[in-house]
């Protein structure tokens, strides 16, 4: 499940997941993107203004993605929608629950894959750190038809300069009700920019932390459309949030097979935020085409 929703934030929070093997015209200078499939338009409203949507679109098939914001402009909903990928519906919807201070409590995820597979929904109980003002674990909780549940929790280590370091998570045995370790994350930085991110399995006939795949990330020097400070880790879950957009992901597997590159070529707003993108990935190969909205 954590793969799952990292490979989504890989991509700086697009969730591309639409497919198009050619494209006519790649940018222009307006902004405006034209694929294979299809233009996808130009990116609209205030430049200095919060991302509120996403367009993603390939020969066949697209993706959507809303962001809905609070008062105190803070993230509390992400809903993405689109054509099934494999035969599945990619359509999640995400809240994130706020305390009167703006800490996220609570976040509750909803998709009609999960449901498909017979789970209601999966839910996640924040806790915070007030004195060293960050997120220092999150319980994960999956209902099974409503009779059943599955828990996994997750532990943030920090550095000393406040970044995340490291993740750890463990999984529940759901019949002794004992947790063991699953998966653990370690992050190095760039200034403020995440540079690598390796993924361990635990493998439990060692009992050591078996390397799964190491993601390499290269940045422009542009502005980021989102700006999530102390909530990242629990957004992206991908360490802490950086100040750039990703322009290039090398993934180096354990298994050399599935080995991949992505690489973005973006248009830039007056805000020098990210207008429109074109997103190449070597394995499965693909090319999209990605328009940003603000508000």
């Amino acid at each position: 499940m954590k793969l799952y929703k990292y490979l989504s934030v890989i991509l700086c929070t697009f969730l591309l997941v639409s497919c198009q093997k050619e494209l006519d015209v790649i940018t222009n200078s307006t902004g405006t993107t034209t694929p294979g499939g299809g233009s996808i338009g130009t990116s609209t409203g205030d430049p200095n203004g919060l991302l509120i949507k996403s367009v993603s679109k390939g020969a066949t098939d697209s993706t959507v993605t809303e962001y809905s914001y609070d008062a105190a402009k803070k993230l509390i909903n992400m809903k993405v929608y689109g054509t099934p990928v494999g035969g599945m519906s990619i359509n999640t919807n995400t809240t994130y629950v706020r305390d009167a201070s703006a800490i996220i409590t609570k976040i509750i995820q909803k998709s009609e894959f999960m449901l498909a597979s017979g789970v209601d929904s999966s839910v996640s109980v924040i806790h915070y750190d007030a004195v060293n003002k960050r997120y220092s674990s999150r319980i994960g909780e999956i209902s099974l038809g409503g009779f059943l549940s599955y828990h996994d929790s997750t532990i943030y280590v920090y550095d000393a300069a406040g970044k995340v370091s490291q993740t750890l998570t463990y999984q529940e045995d759901y019949i002794t009700g004992k947790y063991s370790p699953s998966m653990r994350s370690d992050y190095t930085y760039t200034g403020t920019n995440v540079t690598t991110m390796k993924m361990y399995n635990y493998d439990m006939a060692i009992n050591s932390y078996a390397l799964m795949v190491t993601y390499t990330f290269g940045y422009d020097a542009k502005v980021s459309p989102m700006k999530l400070g102390i909530d990242a880790p629990l957004i992206l879950e991908a360490g802490t949030e950086g100040t750039n957009n990703i322009v290039s992901t090398v993934a180096t597997s354990s298994t050399p097979a599935a080995n991949f590159t992505i690489g973005f070529v973006f248009t830039y707003n007056s805000a020098n935020k990210p207008a429109t993108a074109v997103q190449t990935q070597s394995s499965p190969a693909s090319v999209k085409n990605v328009v940003f909205h603000y508000q």
